[in-house]
């Protein structure tokens, strides 16, 4: 079977699973052949669910919790000893459903209302944020054209060539928006994320485009002066875009995807907290957020050392904040924070950090940030190198289970955290490198590199079209944007 014919026939089945309300938003109890005739706008709310709950699903979750080092193997477990030691991922699981579910569905429900209508608005600012997830963690995909159900074996485009054109397709949205193109309104029981709230909707656009152009911070289409106007003349998201926590039931299915897979015991036998990021954010009460305490404290397991006993910090899943943000305050001000610092505009910059910084612990309904960033383990410098530094790795804690994805991108765009190069158990207890991530005591599969792209999906693409490049040989291999 071809890849498009895979993603068309799987499309009809996510048709399936569109919505006709709130309380049946992924119901599965239809026949897929046969899939019920809905108003397209009650198409809105599976396309965002989809977006962002593959976002922190199996691979995203568990695949990039360890690789962030967020997440160490438990001992006497097995599930993702592989991973710690960097071998071979595709994320087929993310791939297929980007595409077959939510692209595939924000393409019927563009195609399927007028090209003024904000549901087409927010379908393709839906669409512009999957394809960038995409590209980031695979590189060059089928994209122009990949959900054309003619064609069968789809061409594989550049992802430079990609990311242009989502660039030029968000700034056409926002012309749109600024020309009063876009005519309606959005019913909010359908509007999962903003409750029909359109001005974060062109809020939105505007922090999807920052962060497009704003990943490109290595390459030579980057110009900081360029996007510094933007950040100073748009208006960017005041309040997290999120799937909230009340959009989660009870029901398979329907469930936060983290406590769907408890229901396989993941968390409870595979998952300890990593020390890394133990180590980075001791005494941090978002850390308390999210783990559970041993005697008194939150206590991480070297990253490969999951032969050795001893008892750990897991997941405190029954207490967490369980939204699934696609876009958060936090991710915006810090990349706001990075343009001012490169601009030369350190107040500006501190400003942003620290702004930052509160978002996040508003998001676990905490305050105290001051012990972070004003006088703590996080404090503003005042250089250059260390607040650029400081903005890195305050970024990497603030996705600590809220976007694991952007951690990963974000570590290999920047190079933050470092990787340390101690590789001995007793040496690092001795002495952990605080604010780095350290290769696995068991070893790696690619020495002292770590992953920066996925496999092409065997499953979905590789040996289905005769376009695919050659499989790389491990998943060390660079994106164009990465540092």
């Amino acid at each position: 079977m071809r890849l498009n014919k895979i993603i068309y026939a799987s499309a009809i089945v996510a048709a399936s699973l569109a919505t006709t309300g709130c309380s049946n938003w992924l119901d599965v109890n239809q026949n897929p052949n046969y899939p019920a005739e809905v108003p397209m706008e009650q198409l809105l709310p599976g396309i965002e669910v989809g977006a962002g709950y593959y976002g922190m699903a199996w691979d995203n979750l568990f695949y990039c919790g360890v690789y962030n080092q967020y997440f160490a193997q438990a001992q006497g477990a097995s599930q993702f000893k592989s991973t710690e030691r960097f071998e071979n991922e595709d994320f087929a699981y993310t791939y297929r459903n980007y595409l077959t579910s939510v692209l595939s569905e924000a393409q019927r429900l563009k195609s399927g209302v007028s090209e003024n209508s904000p549901y087409a608005m927010i379908a393709e600012l839906i669409s512009v944020f999957c394809w960038q997830n995409i590209v980031d963690t695979w590189g060059g995909v089928p994209y122009t054209e990949a959900l054309n159900p003619t064609i069968f074996e789809p061409a594989f485009d550049k992802p430079e060539d990609i990311y242009a054109d989502l660039i030029n397709r968000v700034d056409d949205v926002i012309s749109n928006i600024s020309a009063g193109f876009y005519e309606g309104a959005i019913n909010g029981t359908y509007d999962f994320v903003f409750g029909g709230n359109l001005d974060n909707w062109s809020r939105f656009a505007n922090s999807l485009k920052l962060k497009l152009a704003h990943r490109l911070s290595n390459t030579d289409a980057y110009n900081n002066a360029g996007l510094l106007s933007f950040v100073e003349s748009a208006s960017f998201l005041e309040t997290n875009a999120m799937i909230k926590q009340s959009t989660w039931s009870s029901k398979a299915g329907k469930m936060y995807p983290a406590d769907e897979y408890e229901n396989g015991s993941y968390f409870n036998k595979n998952i300890n907290a990593s020390r890394s990021i133990v180590a980075y954010m001791e005494g941090d009460p978002r850390l308390e957020a999210v783990f559970t305490k041993v005697d008194g404290a939150v206590l991480g397991r070297l990253q490969g050392s999951y032969d050795t006993e001893g008892k750990y910090s897991q997941v405190n899943l029954a207490g967490i904040v369980k939204n699934i943000p696609l876009i958060s305050v936090w991710e915006v001000d810090f990349d706001i924070a990075e343009i001012y610092l490169i601009s030369g505009n350190m107040a500006k910059a501190k400003e942003y950090y620290e702004k930052a910084v509160a978002a996040s612990f508003a998001y676990w309904n905490l305050s105290g940030q001051e012990t972070v960033v004003t006088d703590g383990y996080a404090k503003w410098q005042d250089n250059k190198e260390e607040d650029f530094k400081n903005i890195c790795l305050q970024r990497w804690a603030s996705f600590l289970f809220t976007q694991h994805a952007e951690a990963f991108f974000e570590i290999n765009r920047t190079g933050y955290p470092q990787v340390s190069g101690i590789t001995e158990a007793s040496a690092l207890d001795d002495n952990f490198p605080k604010g780095m991530l350290t290769q696995p005591i068991c070893g790696t599969v690619v020495g002292n590199r770590r992953p920066q792209s996925l496999l092409i999906p065997a499953a979905y693409v590789q040996g289905l079209n005769s376009n695919a490049p050659t499989r790389q040989s491990d998943i060390t291999r660079k994106i164009f944007w990465q540092k």
